[in-house]
């Protein structure tokens, strides 16, 4: 193992010791204190090293006494042998054990302090308040005094001097003489530092020093600067130093030393007094601590109706002198925060400030209205407040005029400040441009706008003048139309209607005009209406009746044999059918008769066998619009009591109207879609008869009538409000679609003829039918009823 020898491994190399499992451990000796030649530097079994003279211990680490450790080795003491109690030290330090306490040094070798005259070392004895400590002279023993203390232990004060006391570095004291001035400077504009020296002949320890303004003592300081604040500005001060000890003091001469100027202290508030709309005079006092010349006042806004004024407005700057000032430029009605600003070469201050208010104004502006259409006669005018009200708005008044929009036009209403910024103005002319102008009013007067121009909306035409009639002919008249005296609008369209005896659009125009009605029946009476429509709708004017002129008779009947007798035959006639005029007298011819066989004969018309109807939509050419009027003419044959003979029902099914035959007589069923009226005739007459009979219908809004034969009439009214037929999908003919279900109609099949149909003055052309049922329908005409017999034509045997 480790540091282990011997034939058995049982001892340890030289220079280690303590045999164990591990081996040999090296020796631990203190080695400046070892001997290091030594055959062995340690014991191999008990570790003990081998010491040099002077040291002991396990390791070698500690000294003999006599000895003391001195660079890690054991050196011998030192000591005096005269003077110390033996040679033995202080084994750290070396320092030896001296006779007395007189005796000092470590190895006893001199004096102490205090002492003197070795080896004897006698105390000094010095005076502690006098001497500068308590050493003295190793030789004679004399101790060190301080300035003004003299004799051989200090204990004495100079001639002049008084107070030995250990706390003055002097010793003795005098009074203080020669001080010297402060030097003054100014740091601040109420702020002087003070400086000094100490006196030349202080004669002791100044305790402090005084300072003294104007002669009064302000301050007492250890120091030789101080510093004197919060004086007044604009002002003198002397100043002096006064230096003080124990026996008493010496004052120094005085200096002087003026402070700034500063900005004046209490700013007084000025003194408000409201001129006009624009003007407030101001008037103040000088501020209560000028603190230097006052040179300039200001006056400034702060604050204008509560809201700050950053930064604030400068609207006045006099001089020092001037105490009164007005200010100007101010706007109506306004409050204005305003306080006083002074100023001196040091620099300005300012008062609180105080609220003044102008007079109020007339508004500076007023914006022109806004003016939007109402309706047909109103339009809303709406405005805003005046942007600058100068004041309190009270009423507002609203001016109208009209073409040449020249003038101040006329007062619509006034209206009271905070009720409302619009009317509503009634009573316009539709179609019609008018100017409107706003004037607001404070308690000083009113400000005008400028002028809004605005027009109504469109309306129904008013005062339609009746259609100018004029008779050419037997056959023919002259129609002329004018504007209306109220237009109201745009006419996008003249329509001429004949009411009487038929119904039916003779003339639709664009513009105003005139039309030529040809094809009339002579000395006929013939009625007629102008419609004149804008954009929103038509009105009607009142009729108008033309007869034509005279022609010759037409349609005289045969006459029939009365009796006859031997030589003579009594013969009687009727009127013709059309006799065109004023009857004058009658001829009669006679002429030998000629036999023909009977034939079958078809004249105008179409016929339904009564199993279907025929339908006619918009395509057909037919006016199936909306309209306050309708008018229906045709003539009819039939042996039937009853049947639809025309029917018509609006898109949304809710508007309808039907001609029928109801026991024999014409039924005119119309609903304008809020609630179903009739138009019949009320004589017990029946017209299934197998002849020929016409018919005319009119509904004007809520009102129709019916005329059969130009003889028989008869009136009805629909309930509610409704008045228009709204527009129809299609015309129906000879009976109604299967899926109406209309309790006021009996909508079964006609079986007879119609013919000469028109429908709002148009004439039907049923060529053009939806649906053509050909054995039930039929456009080829009615077979003429005649009875199986012979006619005689007057042509011969």
């Amino acid at each position: 193992k480790s540091n282990v020898i011997g034939r058995q491994c049982d001892s340890c190399t030289p220079g280690t010791t303590s045999l164990s499992l591990d081996g040999c451990s090296p020796c631990s000796c203190h080695l400046p204190n070892t001997n290091t030649n030594a055959t062995e530097l340690c014991d191999p079994t008990t570790s003990q090293c081998t010491c040099l003279e002077g040291s002991t211990g396990l390791l070698c680490d500690e000294c003999e006494p006599g000895f003391f450790i001195q660079s890690e080795r054991c050196e011998p003491c030192q000591c005096n042998l005269a003077t110390s109690i033996d040679n033995i030290c202080n084994a750290t330090t070396g320092t030896c054990t001296c006779f007395h306490a007189g005796i000092g040094g470590a190895t006893c070798e001199s004096c102490a302090t205090g002492y003197f005259q070795f080896p004897e070392c006698i105390e000094c004895f010095c005076d502690a308040a006098g001497s500068t400590n308590s050493t003295c002279d190793s030789a004679t023993g004399r101790c060190l005094c301080k300035e003004y203390v003299v004799g051989d232990q200090c204990d004495t004060c100079l001639p002049g001097y008084s107070l030995l006391d250990a706390s003055d570095p002097s010793g003795c004291a005098a009074t203080p003489d020669e001080q010297s001035p402060p030097t003054l400077e100014l740091i601040d504009a109420t702020v002087v530092q003070i400086k000094w020296l100490p006196p030349e002949r202080p004669n002791g320890l100044i305790l402090y020093y005084n300072v003294l303004r104007d002669g009064e003592i302000i301050a007492n300081t250890t120091s030789t600067v101080y510093i004197d604040g919060d004086l007044d500005p604009h002002t003198s001060y002397r100043y002096s130093i006064q230096a003080v000890n124990r026996v008493g003091s010496t004052t120094s001469i005085s200096r002087l030393i003026g402070t700034s100027e500063t900005p004046p202290d209490k700013v007084g508030t000025p003194d408000l007094v409201t001129i006009n709309s624009s003007a407030i005079f101001a008037n103040w006092s000088i501020p209560g601590e000028p603190n230097g010349v006052i040179i300039q006042y200001e006056l400034l806004i702060t604050g204008i109706d509560g809201l700050t004024e950053d930064p604030p407005m400068i609207v006045y700057s006099g001089l020092g002198s001037q105490l009164s000032a007005t200010i100007t430029g101010l706007m109506p009605y306004t409050s204005y925060d305003i306080l006083l600003r002074a100023c001196t070469s040091g620099g300005c201050n300012t008062g609180m400030s105080k609220r003044g208010r102008t007079i109020q104004a007339a508004p500076q502006f007023q914006p022109a209205p806004n003016v939007t259409t109402a309706a047909s006669t109103s339009l809303l005018v709406a405005w805003d407040p005046p942007p600058t009200p100068n004041g309190i708005i009270t009423q507002y008044q609203i001016h109208q005029r009209g073409s040449p929009f020249t003038g101040n036009g006329m007062l619509v209403r006034p209206v009271l400040a905070n009720t409302s910024l619009n009317i509503r103005v009634d009573n316009l002319f539709p179609y019609t441009e008018y100017e409107f102008a706003v004037q607001s009013f404070t308690v000083a007067g009113g400000t005008s706008s400028e002028w809004t121009r605005g027009a109504t909306l469109e309306d129904i035409p008013v005062n339609v003048q009746p259609p100018k009639l004029e008779a050419l002919s037997s056959s023919s008249i002259l129609i002329n139309w004018t504007l209306p005296l109220m237009p109201n609008g745009p006419i996008i369209r003249y329509t001429v209607y004949q009411i009487y005896p038929f119904t039916f659009i003779v003339a639709e125009s664009p513009n105003v005009g005139s039309y030529v009605l040809n094809n009339l029946r002579p000395f006929t009476n013939s009625s007629f209406i102008l419609e004149v429509c804008t954009s929103i709708g038509c009105r009607n004017s009142s009729s108008s009746l033309v007869t034509t002129l005279e022609a010759k008779p037409e349609n005289q009947g045969f006459p029939n044999v009365v009796s006859v007798s031997h030589g003579s035959v009594a013969l009687a006639w009727d009127a013709p059918l059309n006799p065109n005029g004023v009857l004058l007298d009658y001829s009669v011819q006679r002429q030998n008769a000629a036999l023909t066989s009977n034939e079958l004969a078809y004249e105008r018309g179409v016929s339904f066998a009564g199993v279907t109807s025929a339908r006619l939509s918009s395509e057909a050419d037919l006016n199936l619009r909306s309209n306050f009027y309708t008018n229906i003419t045709f003539w009819f044959r039939t042996y039937d009591t009853e049947g639809t003979i025309i029917f018509g029902q609006s898109t949304f099914r809710t508007d309808y109207f039907a001609v029928e035959l109801q026991r024999g007589r014409p039924v005119f069923v119309f609903n304008s879609g809020s609630g179903e009226g009739r138009a019949e005739i009320n004589s017990p007459v029946s017209f299934s008869d197998g002849t020929w009979h016409s018919v005319l219908i009119r509904k004007a809004g809520r009102e129709a009538e019916i005329h059969v034969d130009n003889i028989f009439q008869g009136n009805g009214t629909s309930p509610e409000s409704d008045e228009v037929i709204g527009e129809l999908a299609s015309l129906y003919f000879g009976g109604v679609p299967m899926e109406t279900n209309l309790s006021g109609i009996v909508g079964s099949y006609f079986a007879g003829c119609i013919r000469n149909v028109l429908y709002q003055g148009s004439a039907v052309n049923f060529s053009r039918m939806d649906d053509d049922v050909d054995t039930g329908v039929s456009t080829a005409g009615c077979l003429v009823n005649t009875s199986n017999s012979i006619h005689f034509l007057g042509g011969g045997p």
